[in-house]
């Protein structure tokens, strides 16, 4: 009776299908299935784009630059309308170094000009000959009298509370 039954499918009894951990999650159908969709999916790059290799803060330096040019924009002189506090404090210590080098330059010249050697070439004893004879700091290589002019401006500043804008201009510190 047995043989008789066996293609009847109701009296079959489908086979347990063996669980792992590698089937849990897998569906019949393409990998395209498994894929999350985006919500709001970002659009497609074009085939004609290529990136560009510009820093964040090189982009702004570049907007920044074009809004002063601006006529309609507000004075390019005052700082605090385009940078931040630590980019105006960044700003006021490059244009002190600027200032410095150019000075030190100005007198490894006239240092040149006098001893009509190269200031590279020159040994101590010749350079601090030179200094004492231009009037030149042995320390900072600076002239004396630049170095006292910017002190005492330094000190008036300071004391009165003010100090000087690019533009020449005085603004109240704070």
């Amino acid at each position: 009776m047995e043989q008789e039954l066996k293609d009847v499918p109701e009296f079959h009894i489908p086979e347990k299908k063996r669980r792992s951990w590698w089937h849990f999650g897998k569906s019949k159908g393409g990998d395209d299935q498994n894929l999350r969709r985006e919500r709001y999916p970002l659009p497609k790059i074009p085939a004609h784009w290529v990136p560009d290799s510009v820093s964040i803060s090189q982009k702004r330096a570049h907007v920044l630059e074009m809004a002063k040019r601006t006529p309609k924009f507000p004075n390019p002189e005052i700082f605090e309308y385009y940078h931040t506090p630590r980019e105006i404090e960044q700003i006021k210590v490059q244009r002190q170094w600027d200032d410095y080098a150019t000075k030190r330059r100005a007198a490894d010249a006239a240092v040149e000009e006098r001893t009509k050697k190269k200031f590279e070439n020159l040994i101590p004893e010749e350079r601090n000959k030179a200094y004492k004879v231009l009037g030149i700091n042995q320390t900072s290589g600076v002239f004396i009298r630049d170095e006292e002019s910017g002190k005492v401006g330094e000190k008036r500043r300071r004391s009165s509370g003010t100090s000087l804008n690019d533009s020449g201009k005085r603004t109240r510190v704070v």
